[in-house]
């Protein structure tokens, strides 16, 4: 009963995994080649060649402070960005 279970969950985990590194490198690569093209470093200041910079990003995403305004009324404020998404589904004649 439990290997109906692990196995599939590791497996869903190891294609997470996977998946994050593509997305991840991918964007470093991106990066990398417009740094070049703009004739500039890039990311090139952690790590070797920059390799570990998706991590500092990460790590700087993780503890980046929301910032609030004072007068705001705080549940509207941070649902404010779902409301940029469109509803096709109820919008429809």
């Amino acid at each position: 009963m439990n290997d109906l279970v692990i196995i599939p969950i590791i497996k869903m985990l190891v294609i997470f995994g996977v998946c994050l590194f593509f997305v991840t490198y991918t964007t470093w690569l991106e990066r990398k080649a417009l740094g070049h093209f703009q004739l500039r470093y890039g990311p090139m200041r952690v790590g070797y060649h920059g390799l570990l910079q998706p991590i500092a990003d990460g790590i700087k995403n993780f503890f980046k402070e929301e910032v609030v305004p004072e007068n705001a009324d705080r549940p509207v404020f941070l649902m404010a960005p779902s409301s940029a998404f469109r509803w096709r589904s109820c919008c429809l004649p």
